[in-house]
């Protein structure tokens, strides 16, 4: 009897799966804003004003990663004030700090979460220096705010620009002056007898008057001598040996340097009959407004 050999084949299949995961948080769009409240400057005159104000910097981030950093870089532009206005400028922190306007802004970070409203408060002042005289007006200006702020955790949030008011205004009362913010000094002249060239000094001051003033300006001599040798004296906008150029006729609302010019000419001999005189004249300068 023949005997058969029975193959049998098995086939096998195997199914492989293979997962594959590419999980990655997509962060949300989110929204930034930058304000503050109105400010008002009352400036009580000739006298450093400094208004402190707050600027409000919030974001809202939606879903993403966590925790994420928001860094912002926030521009004021306030107006320029007329010549004859009370001049301001905004700083920050304090009116002994750096300028705020669109040539230098409030920068800074802060941390936040997802899903999450978050501010952060940076202090600024509103400043007006000494030594102004301006209309007696109220002004107010709109001072525009606008900004970029980044994020860590992918495309920059959507920044809306803002505005605040800002009136500048002076107390109740107040009325039109005029002051000097620097006090001439002494003139001191060394003169040699028969001396070749003139000498000629001069000593400056500040004079501030109120927007609409027309003051006069005066010295109680033109011209005047001390130990034989004599000298002229003027008023003038600039340093020389005269009084010819013309001054302001209406208070400018600022500080203007006013020169005394004194001039003694050459070729005195003078009345002093030792090796060394000295001898002092006072003058009074006058100033009616």
């Amino acid at each position: 009897m023949r005997s058969k050999s029975i193959s049998h084949k098995f086939f096998l299949y195997f199914a492989a799966t293979f997962l594959v995961s590419n999980s990655q948080w997509v962060q949300a769009a989110a929204t930034c804003t930058a304000t503050t409240s109105p400010m008002t400057i009352t400036y009580p005159s000739p006298v450093l004003t400094a208004v402190p104000g707050t600027l409000t910097i919030s974001c809202i981030t939606g879903n993403g990663p966590s925790p994420i950093t928001m860094t912002y870089s926030i521009n004021a532009a306030p107006p320029a004030a007329a010549a004859s206005d009370l001049q301001y400028v905004l700083k920050t922190p304090t009116c002994s700090g750096s300028l705020w306007d669109s040539g230098t802004p409030i920068t800074g970070s802060f941390s936040m979460l997802k899903n999450s409203n978050t501010s952060v408060t940076v202090p600024f002042s509103g400043c007006a220096a000494a030594d102004q005289y301006p209309n007696l007006s109220v002004i107010s200006y709109t001072v525009p705010i606008t900004g970029t702020v980044t994020s860590s955790a992918g495309p920059a949030p959507t920044f809306t620009p803002s505005s605040f008011t800002l009136t500048t205004s002076l107390p109740p009362g107040s009325t039109t002056a005029c002051a000097l913010t620097a006090l001439p000094g002494p003139i001191t002249i060394d003169y040699n007898a028969f001396s070749a060239t003139a000498i000629n000094k001069n000593t400056s001051f500040g004079l501030v008057c109120s927007p609409g003033l027309s003051p006069t300006m005066s010295i109680d001599a033109t011209a005047d001598g001390v130990t034989g040798l004599n000298y002229t004296l003027g008023l003038d906008t600039v340093p020389g040996t005269s009084g010819t150029n013309p001054f302001y006729a209406t208070g400018m609302g600022y500080s203007v340097t006013y020169y005394i010019n004194v001039s003694m000419a050459a070729g005195q001999a003078g009345t002093c009959t030792n090796i060394n005189c000295s001898n002092t004249n006072n003058h009074l300068l006058i100033i009616n407004y």
